[in-house]
């Protein structure tokens, strides 16, 4: 029995300097084999089952980080992760975004940690994550950013909104010298609830697009 322990601890990458992180998936679309789930290692080196929603995030599963780093797995006896989350420093709850692959690592899914707090992810506020080649131009109620690929900007909740909660917001993308606009609408903004906006290359059109997640606070 202990041996087996052992052997669990190491294929799910559990040893010193282990920092507890409460996590909630979001799935940005199906991986071609149709993973719904991975494992993962929580406390005392268990497996803890990790499900993959790509509506709405799932309720916070607690998670073990090595290092920085928690591996996730399709089975126990799996010798290389499908998909590996690098977790800042200090981080004790987080939104962990499962992403199309980009690398030839042989994962399925690329992964992005956004910190659940105030400072990562206000409340009642947004999080835009660029994931496009070039930089992106986006108006959210009175807030405007210009977005460096590969970066996040947390915003506190807009100010600039109507008696239905309605603000503006628009998305441009860099091509080239130019600019494209991907996106411009009227959205609502109500008090608990936050928003995460991705900008990306969708893979079959290979143009730039935008999906959006409510997500409650």
């Amino acid at each position: 029995m202990k041996t087996l322990a052992l052997t669990l601890l190491a294929i799910l990458g559990v040893a010193h300097a282990q920092e507890s992180v409460a996590c909630r998936f979001l799935c940005f679309e199906r991986a071609k084999d149709g993973t719904t789930k991975f494992i993962a290692a929580g406390a005392g080196g268990q497996a803890v089952d990790c499900p993959l929603p790509i509506s709405m995030p799932s309720a916070p599963v607690s998670l073990v980080a090595k290092n920085g780093v928690i591996e996730f797995r399709k089975a126990v006896g799996d010798a290389a992760p499908s998909a590996v989350a690098k977790v800042p420093a200090g981080v004790g709850s987080a939104f962990v975004l499962m992403l199309p692959p980009t690398g030839n690592e042989g994962r399925i899914h690329d992964v992005v940690v956004i910190e659940d707090s105030e400072k990562g992810f206000p409340k009642d506020g947004c999080v835009v994550l660029n994931l496009y080649e070039q930089n992106v131009r986006f108006i959210i109620g009175e807030h405007q950013v210009l977005l460096p690929p590969g970066k996040t900007a947390p915003l506190e909740r807009p100010k600039k909104l109507d008696e239905f909660n309605m603000g503006a917001t628009a998305f441009q993308f860099q091509s080239g010298e130019e600019w494209r606009t991907a996106s411009e609408s009227l959205m609502r903004f109500p008090e608990g609830q936050r928003h995460l906006f991705v900008t990306f290359v969708d893979p079959a059109t290979k143009r730039p697009r935008l999906k959006s997640f409510r997500i409650g606070t």
